[in-house]
């Protein structure tokens, strides 16, 4: 008769313990990260479950606290249902895959100690679809990267974004829309190439909005967007672009001309400086091109000249464009320089090109009240 020590009996009681244990914290979605992987969403199911271990392929199945996640190529489902994770479970990346589908998320909330990628595929080929998480996020706090391949993508976060000293950065060459009620605090990156939709009061939580050389951004909610969290703002050296889908209000908060002097292109619609215009040091100057409408409300505090080269440039403070002796000047045809505040306008002197139609309106902040008059500084006439 075989026989079986004590021993054995006790270090088969304890594996058993040891995975009925595993068994229950994943359960709970608190399991360890010891055993963390990748797993992948294959549907085999046909369900939208992420609870069932039949929908993946990896090595925990389901995934489990820690696990980075891949969304590629499938002809099942593609609006699923996190029904697996918890406001503790972590998630160390979401990744979807080249040429996959257009995936739409929701769910639970989840522990974000990553990024999020779209991804390109070979040859230059990417993942153009239009990828969306409406779950409520927790950032890690550390810089996210939210990254779209050289062959495009878009990706929405539609829910709630949370996370003390948690940033969010754009990368590749498609764009990033971000809505909701978000709290994180480590600010927000747009920069070169990278286009930021921000179609939400709160988009971009309370941190500093960092508007980089050859960024883009927009409002494509569908109406106007007045930024309630009045961030602090830096606009680096070159050149921003703000297509105008809807009229933005960026609020209060000041913006600092950085690193060298800023044009900001308008495309279409209203964009709107609630704040001042700053600059780190020097003789910044401020360029506004595009055919659309800059609102300047702030006391501004750069030392440079304002160029109008296209569209309405509005002064909504009677100090929009810093110190007295800046120069504001129209230099492209069809160009206007709006005076829009209640009292009369700083004495700036003003420079027009003699080759071009231009327009100076006199106008107020607040209609229906007693006409003013605006006192500009001398007027000259430029002959290119």
């Amino acid at each position: 008769m075989n026989s079986v020590s004590f021993l054995e009996r006790s270090n088969a009681s304890k594996n058993l313990l040891e995975k009925c244990a595993i068994a229950v914290l994943v359960s709970m979605g608190i399991a360890t990260s010891s055993n963390a992987a990748t797993e992948t969403w294959t549907t085999g199911t046909g369900t939208a479950l992420w609870s069932l271990g039949s929908n993946w392929t990896g090595t925990n199945l389901p995934p489990i606290s820690g696990d980075s996640l891949i969304f590629g190529q499938t002809t099942g489902t593609t609006t699923l249902n996190d029904d697996l994770t918890s406001a503790s479970f972590t998630i160390a990346s979401i990744t979807f895959g080249a040429q996959g589908p257009s995936y739409i998320i929701g769910g639970n909330a989840f522990l974000l100690s990553g990024g999020i990628t779209v991804t390109t595929g070979g040859a230059g080929v990417g993942n153009t679809n239009l990828q969306t998480i409406s779950s409520d996020i927790a950032l890690s706090a550390t810089a996210h990267t939210m990254a779209m391949g050289s062959g495009g993508g878009n990706l929405v976060l539609n829910g709630n974004i949370s996370g003390t000293g948690a940033s969010i950065a754009t990368g590749g060459t498609g764009s990033l829309t971000i809505s909701g009620n978000n709290t994180y605090d480590g600010g927000t990156l747009v920069s070169n190439t990278r286009t930021l939709n921000l179609n939400s009061a709160a988009a971009i939580g309370t941190g500093l909005f960092t508007i980089g050389n050859g960024s883009t951004f927009n409002n494509t909610s569908g109406s106007a967007i007045t930024l309630s969290t009045n961030n602090a703002m830096t606009l680096t050296a070159g050149t921003t672009t703000f297509v105008g889908s809807n009229n933005l209000n960026l609020g209060t908060g000041t913006a600092t001309i950085t690193g060298g002097n800023e044009t900001l292109v308008v495309s279409a619609g209203t964009l709107t400086f609630g704040g001042a215009i700053a600059q780190d040091t020097g003789n910044r100057t401020l360029t506004k091109q595009g055919v659309g409408t800059l609102i300047l409300k702030g006391a501004g505090t750069y030392a440079g000249d304002t160029l109008i080269q296209g569209g309405t440039l509005t002064a909504g403070n009677t100090a929009a464009f810093g110190a007295t002796t800046n120069v504001v000047r129209l230099n492209a045809a069809n160009t206007t320089l709006d005076l829009a505040t209640n009292t009369s306008i700083n004495a700036y002197p003003v420079v027009m090109n003699s080759n071009f139609t231009a327009t100076i309106a006199s106008d107020k902040a607040t209609a229906g009240s007693a006409g003013i008059t605006h006192t500009l500084g001398a007027l000259t006439m430029s002959i290119p």
